[in-house]
């Protein structure tokens, strides 16, 4: 999905916002793979550190999911290692981490 969007508007394809949006929808529609690659996209973008670590958090969930513990482990730290992160979005992530 996220390369059909590509192909259709690339100005959009390139919007953080916009990616992230797509990405928690293929993720509530069980579409992990889709979900991960908008969430990487998002990643590759210039965005605030609230949403890089909710970013690599939902890439934790993407990977539990898909059975991928040691992944997920990893997207969960690389999340609660970003800097400048409200204390509130880091309850959040760590919340993610233990579903």
């Amino acid at each position: 999905m996220c390369e059909s969007l590509m192909n259709s508007d690339p100005d959009e394809a390139r919007n953080p916002e916009v990616l992230y949006h797509l990405a928690l929808a293929h993720f509530n529609l069980k579409h992990y793979d889709s979900a991960a690659e908008c969430l990487h996209r998002v990643l590759e973008g210039d965005i605030l550190p609230e949403a890089r670590a909710v970013s690599l958090g939902y890439l934790g969930k993407v990977s539990r999911r898909k059975g991928e513990e040691e992944a997920a482990r990893r997207y969960f730290q690389q999340a609660l290692e970003v800097p400048g992160v409200k204390p509130e979005i880091v309850a959040e992530i760590r919340k993610f981490a233990q579903e």
